[in-house]
């Protein structure tokens, strides 16, 4: 508005000057208001800004590689997105969000970490002004540290609760409603498919599915005790967390560490990665004894995606934001979708299935149920140290859905454990989206579980398969083969519709 108004005042002056106007009438319109109704928008604005914003990055790199100009060929894209649930998933954020922004508050006050408050007071204008007129880094800091009222602003920006929501259909991998942030025009950045963030205990399903692989039952147990991981630095990691006794299904329903932590060492943590690239995850992992905790960041989309595939008896599809290209009079261009990647044996995802259900019906996901969330569910928690991140993602045949929480800066968390765990943080706002919801869902079941595997040898000498594991289900070389991703008694997979 600055510079149109300057302009505005230019062109006066020179009709003025010019004689084709009264001087004096000039100098009354230029004393005038522009009589705009200014309504600012982002430059991506839409009813979707983050999916939309996916979708540019994936667009202009179909484009280049093909010789076309987003901006001036005239293309029409379809997209994978529900409005309705698009909007029911930011409803979902805003409303849940704002509450967690409450407690937050309560428990921050005036006060966030100084090293977070110091981090972003460096990046604002004032401290590059001090800077700009020769104060080192440390005199400029203290410079805008002075500014009370721009400090007060800061530490409300700092102390911002950040949230994310990914709806994906497990059966063809589209997203269905995407949100990267609260607001897109307070908070630009991707928390869905940009940010890497640790996933704390949503990444135990892996080993559990590597567990499965290596011929281990849900029903199976661990004899207690705990974890020792001798490290190369020639330390000993004992990871807390609940006793290791008991199930396999118990250990996931009620999320120990500790459980958790010795089958990680049993299947081991290359395995935990490679299962976890099959299912979905793309982004690089850390391969440590810790893997299997969710200490290797990755992103929302990825993980909601990686449990799509379980929902979808172990068919990995590749998250779609696009279904196809198009030119202006209508012709397809390209279009994007077809087969996925048997990751998981259809009995091992429905045992794993099975087990998630478990953390739903009596495990720390039991608050999803509590909201009112319908039909036949499963998922899993996650919160990371200090409760710097809360996670949790959801099942229904049809639909797989995931809520990440926390704060742009790590070192400003929720600050205690019953206000910081992903069941009080990120599963109230799935819970909210399936409510939402859940009215348009089908009303259908997932596949029961399959049986035990049954008892067979399979060698002249009687060995069982599995050699020296104690506590491991027999196989059947049928199952062995499945353990592989072969399932010898079921047709291929169709293409996705």
């Amino acid at each position: 508005p600055e510079a149109a108004t300057a302009r505005r005042d230019l062109v006066l002056r020179l009709m003025a000057a010019q004689g084709k106007i009264d001087p004096v009438a000039a100098d009354s319109f230029r004393a005038e208001p522009l009589g705009v109704d200014l309504q600012p928008q982002p430059s991506t604005y839409s009813a979707a800004p983050h999916f939309t914003a996916a979708v540019r990055r994936e667009l202009d790199e179909w484009a280049t590689a093909r010789g076309y100009d987003v901006d001036r060929d005239g293309l029409v894209v379809r997209t994978t997105l529900d409005l309705t649930m698009q909007r029911a998933a930011e409803a979902a954020v805003a409303e849940r969000a704002t509450r967690l922004q409450r407690t937050a508050d309560a428990q921050w006050g005036r006060g966030v970490p100084r090293r977070a408050l110091d981090a972003a007071l460096r990046t604002t204008t004032a401290y590059a002004r001090a800077r700009d007129a020769g104060a080192d880094a440390e005199a400029a800091l203290a410079t805008v540290r002075d500014d009370a009222a721009l400090v007060d602003s800061v530490i409300g920006v700092v102390r911002r609760v950040e949230a994310a929501l990914v709806a994906i259909q497990p059966e063809t991998g589209a997203v269905r409603a995407y949100v990267g942030s609260r607001d897109f025009r307070v908070d630009e950045y991707d928390h869905a498919g940009v940010a890497l963030r640790q996933p704390g205990s949503t990444f135990k399903a892996f080993v559990y599915a590597g567990a499965l692989q290596r011929g281990y039952a849900p029903e199976d147990t661990l004899g207690g005790g705990s974890a020792e991981v001798e490290l190369d630095d020639g330390t000993t990691w004992r990871p807390a967390g609940g006793s290791s006794r008991g199930t396999l299904a118990d250990a996931l329903a009620f999320s120990k560490n500790a459980a958790t932590a010795r089958l990680t060492q049993e299947v081991g943590a290359h395995r935990v990665a490679l299962v976890a690239r099959r299912m979905g995850v793309t982004s690089d992992l850390d391969v440590v004894p810790s893997i299997g905790l969710g200490t290797s960041p990755v992103t929302l989309l990825e993980m909601v995606s990686a449990y799509g595939t379980i929902a979808n008896d172990g068919l990995r599809r590749e998250p779609r934001l696009i279904t196809r290209i198009e030119t202006a009079s209508g012709t397809v261009l390209d279009s994007f979708g077809g087969t996925g990647n048997q990751a998981l044996t259809r009995r091992d995802a429905r045992n794993l299935l099975d087990m998630l259900r478990g953390v739903v019906e009596r495990g720390t996901g039991r608050p999803l149920r509590e909201m009112g969330a319908t039909g036949d569910l499963a998922g899993k928690t996650g919160t990371t140290q200090d409760y710097a991140d809360g996670w949790f993602i959801a099942m229904r045949p049809g639909l797989a859905v995931g809520a990440w929480v926390g704060f742009n800066d790590q070192r400003v968390t929720f600050r205690s454990k019953q206000t910081g765990e992903g069941s009080r943080t990120a599963l109230p706002v799935v819970g909210d989206f399936l409510l939402r919801v859940q009215d348009r869902l089908p009303d259908v079941s997932f596949p029961p579980p399959p049986g035990r595997y049954q008892a067979l040898d399979i060698d002249p000498d009687g060995d069982s398969l599995l050699v020296d594991e104690p506590s491991v289900a027999d196989v059947t070389p049928d199952d062995y083969e499945w353990a592989f991703g072969e399932d010898p008694y079921e047709p291929a997979p169709t293409e996705a519709p």
